[in-house]
Order: structure tokens, then sequence, then C-alpha cells
């Protein structure tokens, strides 16, 4: 009777229980791993909603300053000052003339 050869292979045995708790912490994995992709993906979604919200606040803010710009250019915004009403007006105005004899250099 020869003696037995030994395998240079390890050989694995799981048992039934053995293989539940790894299929359940191989799933485990996988959920928590598309939880947090899921997450993450959510969460710059609510951050890009954030930053539209932003820059229509900023559009709104920048047309609003644009029409108290253009209302302080209006003419009528000028007549309204201070200083423009403070203005006489010149019953008698007074033009310069020029004089028209001038020595030509020939």
């Amino acid at each position: 009777f020869a003696p037995k050869k030994k395998l240079l292979s390890a050989t694995i045995k799981f048992g039934f229980v053995s293989l539940m708790i790894y299929t359940f912490v191989l799933i485990t994995a996988i959920m928590v791993t598309y939880m947090v992709k899921f997450n993450s993906a959510s969460t710059k979604g609510y951050e890009v909603v954030r930053l539209e919200v932003d820059r229509q606040k900023l559009i709104l803010k920048t047309e609003q300053q644009e029409l108290m710009m253009s209302e302080a250019k209006s003419i009528a915004s000028l007549k309204d000052r201070a200083v423009i009403r403070r203005m006489v007006k010149s019953n008698t105005p007074m033009y310069m003339r020029l004089d028209t004899a001038m020595a030509k250099a020939d």
C-alpha cells in the first residue's frame, strides 16, 4: 500500500452557512458602493439647482441695477437735479464774433 500523495493546492471547503455569510457581505458591499455613487450624483443635482437659482438672482439684480442706471441718466432725472434747477435762463444771449480780417502769408 503506497502512501497518498499530498496535493500542493489547498482545498477550500465552504459550508452552507459560510457561503451565506460571504454572499451577504458581498451584496452589502455592492449596495453600499451603489448608495455612495447614487448619493454623490443626487448631491450634484441639488448643487446644480442651487447654483442656477443663485444665477437667476444675480441676473435679476443686474437688470435692476441697469434699470436704476438708465433712470439716473434719463433727461427727466437730470432736470430734477438741484444743480440744474438753480440755473437761470438768459434773456439776451451775447454771441462772440470772430475777426475775419486776418493777414495772409503769400
